[in-house]
């Protein structure tokens, strides 16, 4: 479990920004449209050990993260009229599997509304 949500942090980092060549000739889809001033915001959860008392810390994966999510919001062609965001909350799993947990309950009851999780565990 914890390698493939490893992986999935180097995915972020190396697929997402890669989007731009595969959706440079798409079609281009319909979304709030182009006259919007503000982007919508869409955040997801960001869950990753970066505590001293986790076994494995994984708070390297944030710049990469942080990369990945830079390089979509600069790219008007990946989620137009939308900005990617974890709004700046990191939840400390502590590599644990009951903290784990309750991060994930706290960030399913409280606002804002998330739309995905990403992390190393």
């Amino acid at each position: 479990m914890l390698r493939r949500s490893v992986d999935l942090a180097f995915l972020l980092f190396i697929l997402v920004p890669s989007l731009h060549f595969t959706t440079k000739h798409a079609v281009k889809a319909v979304c709030p449209g182009d006259n919007i001033t503000e982007p919508i915001p869409l955040y997801f959860a960001l869950m990753v050990a970066e505590s001293n008392e986790s076994t494995f810390i994984s708070a390297g994966t944030i710049p990469a993260i942080d990369l990945a999510v830079d390089r979509v919001n600069d790219n008007p062609n990946i989620l137009p009229g939308y900005e990617l965001s974890y709004n700046g909350t990191v939840f400390d799993t502590r590599c644990d599997r009951t903290t784990s947990l309750e991060q994930f309950f706290y960030f399913i009851e409280t606002d804002p509304t998330r739309i995905a999780i990403v992390g190393s565990g």
